[in-house]
C-alpha cells in the first residue's frame, strides 16, 4: 500500500496553459498590445487567472509539438527549482517493443 501512494506521487511535468483577459487604454490595436506587455506584470497580480488546459509531457519531441520555441531548458514550477526540464525527460517518446513483451513473461 505504501508503494503504490510512493509511485502515485511522484512529480511529473504538465505543460499547462494560461488565459487572462484585460482593459488596457491605447489609440490602437498595437498601442494595446504593446501597453498589455508593458503592464504585464501588474494584469497578473491583480486579474484572476486559471488554467485552460494541462498535458502531460512525456519527450522534448513533444514538448515541441506544443511549442516548438521550448527547448527544456527552462526550470518547472513546482520542482526543486534547479533541474531543467530536459534533464527529466527522455529525449524521445518511448516505445513499446511488441516483439519481446512478453519475453519474460511465465511460461
Amino acid at each position: 500500500m505504501v508503494f503504490e501512494f510512493v509511485k502515485e506521487n511522484i512529480l511529473k511535468p504538465y505543460f499547462v496553459e494560461m488565459k487572462i483577459t484585460a482593459v488596457v487604454m491605447a489609440t490602437s490595436e498595437e498601442q494595446a498590445m504593446l501597453q498589455a506587455e508593458s503592464h504585464a506584470s501588474s494584469i497578473v497580480s491583480d486579474g484572476q487567472m486559471c488554467a485552460d488546459s494541462a498535458e502531460l509531457i512525456e519527450s522534448l519531441q513533444e514538448l515541441a509539438s506544443f511549442d516548438p520555441k521550448w527547448t527544456g531548458d527552462c526550470i518547472p514550477y513546482g520542482g526543486d527549482k534547479q533541474t531543467p526540464l530536459k534533464m527529466l525527460l527522455p529525449e524521445e517518446t518511448p516505445v513499446k517493443d511488441t516483439r519481446t513483451i512478453d519475453m519474460f513473461a511465465d511460461a
